[in-house]
């Protein structure tokens, strides 16, 4: 999630930067999707169920000018705990 450049005064479509928060993040968590499903973390013990993620772009989400995406995956973790 970034801060959008809200400060433009000359206003017309695509005058901010939204486009490039949007690639950005979504490239950031598809790096982490990755990393999760097929990288180290995934050597360490952990799985992302049925390989598939979604995501969702979101614009204007909190009192500053935010946007970014969401991701939700399902995630399998090691459980090595034992009862005594």
């Amino acid at each position: 999630m970034c801060i959008r450049d809200s400060d433009v005064t000359d206003i017309y479509k695509g005058n901010d930067n939204e486009d490039d928060v949007l690639n950005t993040t979504l490239s950031i968590l598809n790096r982490i999707f990755e990393r999760v499903r097929r990288g180290d973390i995934n050597d360490a013990g952990y799985e992302v169920l049925d390989d598939t993620a979604s995501c969702e772009p979101f614009v204007d989400r909190f009192t500053d000018a935010v946007a970014g995406w969401t991701m939700t995956f399902d995630v399998l973790a090691p459980n090595e705990m034992t009862i005594c």
